[in-house]
């Protein structure tokens, strides 16, 4: 996990929607995800959004995704780069329609990258817009929460927040 849950966190996890998961090799530098898991309305379901995958480099991350088109796989998003993680990314769809994320010259964390928390925004820096899968909308049990959420939706785009723990 990115720290979430061993370090404290600051602002409200009751309006997270998704969450990065890494893996933890203590001081070892690692990838700031492996999987991100998002939760939709009504907070009824919890799922495994994607998981992702490092290639060699950026011309690997080309030529992976123009193979993996000319096959005849589903691309789901991309190419683009993240705005979190700064990766260069696409997104397809395996044989049972799991999303799988492939990545090159993402950001690493360690055990001493401090946990934060993102507002919903611009997920890439360059690259299409996300598909329609990646808007979720979040409803609150709370009806303050769910005030200070909808002032936040009048400001911000409504793709799903990038929590990074």
């Amino acid at each position: 996990m990115n720290g979430a849950l061993e370090k404290p966190r600051r602002g409200n996890p009751s309006l997270d929607v998704a969450i990065f998961f890494k893996l933890d090799r203590g001081a070892t530098f690692v990838d700031h995800h492996c999987f991100l898991v998002a939760r939709g309305e009504p907070h009824s379901q919890t799922i495994v959004h994607h998981s992702s995958f490092e290639v060699e480099d950026i011309d690997t991350q080309f030529m992976g995704h123009q193979w993996l088109r000319d096959k005849g796989y589903g691309l789901v998003w991309g190419i683009g780069r993240h705005v979190h993680g700064s990766q260069v990314f696409d997104y397809w769809y395996d044989t049972s329609r799991f999303i799988i994320e492939h990545y090159a010259d993402g950001d690493v964390v360690n055990c001493d990258t401090e946990p934060n928390r993102a507002a919903a925004g611009n997920m890439a820096v360059w690259g299409p817009p996300p598909p329609e899968i990646w808007q979720v909308k979040v409803k609150t049990a709370n009806p303050k929460e769910e005030e200070e959420e909808k002032a936040a939706a009048d400001t911000l785009p409504r793709p799903v927040a990038a929590v990074s723990g």
